[in-house]
């Protein structure tokens, strides 16, 4: 029975498990081969996350600590990174003893493929304050031998955390479009045809509320989602086997009800196994 890890810092990751749920998961037969996912939130507190940490060498103790007790305590055949801003962190850190994946390393290819293939079109990224701040992006398409001059990165402030507190999707919409009214003079002029990448795990929730802003500003819209890349990486790691599928979800703190409650819908019409998982998660110390 594999046993495998998802990491973030946050709730993104679990739009991740609940498609490769869809992908791996089968009827509940006992002489199907079980996978048991465990998510494990690495942040240390409601109130401390990554980004409200003081320096990088505090960031990478506080996410080494959590990969080391990962290891020890569930030993799966593999870690994965559901968080841009964790996997830009893996970059610094001791070589881990169980194989680490990182989200970043699945979209840059995507950015490179498009590139690729339609230089002539921009990528408009957005992302979180951090990684658009880390460059992370730039600095891995560039290192791949791609051109990353027609990277157009959008910093989006507090819109992970409003799409976490927003059932409706409301709230998000007029986010999406503030910041692209806000950014226009940026963007190349309609009609053009740009590809449209969601650079933190969150935003894959509201993939088609991207595509809906761009698409009445009279946008041609390639959606470049790397969830759904990663999803698709874990699975075929696993191989072609086709397995039962559980979800346990683990984490430090007492987590917000409002926003367990809105991600646990967002994700139930994919995966039933990741929702509950969501909504029963247990509280353990222990990853720290």
């Amino acid at each position: 029975m594999p046993d495998i890890t998802v990491v973030d810092s946050g709730f993104g990751g679990f739009d991740i498990a609940a498609t490769l749920d869809e992908i791996v998961t089968t009827v509940d037969d006992q002489q199907i081969e079980k996978l048991s996912l465990y998510y494990v939130n690495a942040a240390p507190s409601d109130a401390c996350g990554y980004n409200q940490m003081a320096c990088h060498d505090e960031k990478a103790r506080v996410f080494s600590s959590v990969l080391q007790n990962i290891n020890e305590k569930i030993t799966p055949k593999a870690i994965y990174i559901a968080c841009n801003t964790l996997s830009a962190l893996m970059q610094n850190l001791p070589r881990q003893k169980t194989a680490v994946h990182g989200i970043v390393d699945v979209g840059v290819k995507q950015l490179l493929g498009f590139s690729h293939h339609q230089p002539q079109n921009k990528i408009v990224l957005f992302a979180t304050e951090t990684t658009v701040d880390s460059g992370i992006y730039l600095q891995q398409m560039a290192a791949m031998g791609g051109d990353p001059g027609g990277l157009i990165a959008i910093a989006a402030p507090n819109l992970a955390t409003t799409i976490s507190n927003d059932p409706a999707g409301d709230k998000v919409l007029a986010s999406i479009e503030s910041l692209v009214a806000k950014h226009g003079s940026r963007l190349p002029p309609p009609p053009a045809h740009i590809a449209l990448f969601l650079g933190c795990t969150h935003y894959g929730y509201r993939a088609s509320l991207f595509r809906q802003v761009f698409a009445q500003r009279g946008y041609r819209v390639t959606l470049l989602n790397p969830n759904d890349a990663f999803a698709q990486l874990i699975s075929q790691q696993l191989g072609e086997q086709v397995y039962r599928f559980s979800a346990h979800f683990f984490s430090r703190y007492m987590l917000p009800v409002q926003e367990l409650t809105t991600i646990s819908r967002l994700v139930q019409p994919r995966s039933v196994k990741v929702s509950r998982a969501i909504l029963d998660y247990t509280l353990d110390v222990d990853f720290f």
